[in-house]
């Protein structure tokens, strides 16, 4: 969404295109962007559709993609008569945001009504906040399920590792669809049934890309990186799950030279691919390529920044590491205790001491990393003194 697009809006005032108006409230719900969210709706609130249902709606929507929870439940409480979708899509926003609580009150105290999107909504958030046993109850107690609600179920099963029920609900789904076989690939894959999944693989009526990288993914996870392999080769088509999948597949098997070539011939690389490449890089002590994708990247992450700070540090390239730190345009308890335990380990006391008292958070890796290097050093009593002071220790401690 674009400022002109606001202003063209603007410009129209009362009598305000609709599909304009609905355009723009969808781009805001994409960009998540509250300023410009508020701007949009206040303007809407000009033009003759402000009590178009629809409209209404999606400023729900996007105001629970915003992470404006407060503002999607004002305009569900302004709407005259808020019809199921309307609770559905509040519904939503909470469970999206992790609100299961206040998501329960709304499914329980407040709808006048449910459909299978409420119950189904309801049973995956319990499932995936770790609520097994809710999630079986609402299952149970649905007064219709959908394929939609079959399928989640069995998910749930296959994440808290119920696989023979799984399976029994997989065999027992009425008009079973592609994402029923998906979902039971997926449970026997989560739990180590290899075999079992590749059964189910094979009897699959039509393979879409998400069952391809089921079973990709249930090899990698299990090892088998020839496995893998042969499925990935044998890909019809090929996204940037397959590819990281893969790649990962390869790294964790310490084959990092098949790593490097899948990552050159990955058609577009992603901020996943090329942090896992800095991680392999230094891994294989090449760091001037690690900081040649590194340099390369469009978007990084903090998880990118870490990955090549960490790459400087354990080469002993201090320099490099802290000024790379200092550019950071933000930091974690990764970054600090990154620096923190290259100075230790490298025995440079007095800068890993000023590097720990600086840290706005400490981890206990940190504590125990200048703890190692003042017993190293031989200074003893202060590594007694400092042990003393530690919040909680480990076996390492």
């Amino acid at each position: 969404m674009t400022t002109r697009s606001i202003d063209l809006l603007e410009q129209q005032g009362y009598h305000a295109d609709l599909q304009l108006c609905l355009q723009l409230v969808k781009s805001c719900s994409h960009s998540r962007d509250l300023s410009q969210a508020k701007k949009l709706h206040s303007q809407i609130l000009g033009t003759k559709h402000s009590r178009n249902r629809h409209l209404e709606n999606l400023l729900i929507e996007m105001y629970g993609k915003c992470g404006s929870l407060e503002r999607a439940r004002a305009v569900l409480d302004d709407l005259e008569e808020p019809n199921i979708f309307s609770w559905n899509i509040l519904l939503t926003a909470y469970i999206e945001r992790g609100h299961l609580e206040q998501a329960k009150e709304i499914f329980a105290s407040e709808m006048p009504q449910h459909n299978t999107v409420s119950w189904t909504a309801m049973l995956t958030a319990h499932s995936q906040s770790g609520n097994f046993q809710d999630s079986w109850g609402l299952f149970q107690s649905m007064p219709r399920r959908n394929t939609i609600a079959w399928n989640a179920m069995i998910a749930a099963c296959g994440h808290h590792g119920r696989v023979a029920l799984a399976r029994l609900l997989f065999d027992a789904t009425p008009g079973k669809n592609i994402a029923s076989w998906n979902a039971m690939l997926t449970a026997y894959s989560q739990n180590g049934h290899i075999p079992d999944a590749r059964r189910i693989f094979d009897s699959v009526p039509y393979r879409s890309t998400v069952t391809w990288n089921a079973m990709l993914t249930a090899y990698a996870d299990a090892g088998h990186v020839a496995g893998a392999g042969a499925v990935f080769v044998a890909m019809p088509d090929r996204d940037h799950v397959s590819w990281n999948t893969m790649i990962q597949a390869s790294v964790m098997a310490g084959e990092f030279e098949l790593a490097k070539e899948l990552f050159a011939a990955m058609p577009e690389k992603d901020l996943i691919a090329q942090t896992t490449m800095i991680v392999v890089c230094s891994q294989i002590g090449d760091l001037g390529q690690a900081k040649r994708v590194f340099d390369a990247m469009e978007r990084r992450d903090i998880v990118a920044w870490n990955a090549m700070l960490q790459s400087f540090a354990s080469a002993g390239d201090f320099d490099r590491a802290m000024e790379l730190f200092e550019r950071m345009p933000e930091r974690d308890v990764v970054s600090w205790t990154a620096m923190l335990v290259a100075y230790a380990e490298k025995g440079l006391l007095d800068h890993a001491r000023a590097l720990f008292d600086s840290m706005p958070h400490r981890s206990l890796v940190a504590w125990n990393a200048l703890l190692a290097a003042y017993s190293r050093s031989g200074h003893l009593e202060e590594a007694e003194r400092f042990f003393h002071q530690m919040p909680s220790c480990n076996v390492i401690s």
